[in-house]
């Protein structure tokens, strides 16, 4: 009767956190890294940005 529900991440229109709100909502892949990156706590913020461009190369 019931189906699993899948969804993707370009399905995602906002994330929420304690103090802020990010809208991911028409963004290109790039944008909404930098959005979450921006989000993050600022302690975190540095690290996760090196990672990512480590990872991706994207930026």
């Amino acid at each position: 009767m019931c189906a699993g529900i899948v969804t993707t991440r370009s399905h995602v229109q906002y994330v929420i956190t304690e103090n802020v709100i990010a809208d991911l909502y028409g963004k290109t892949l790039k944008q909404r890294i930098n959005q979450l990156v921006n989000i993050v706590h600022p302690s975190h913020q540095e690290r996760i940005d090196r990672e990512n461009f480590n990872l991706t190369n994207i930026f």
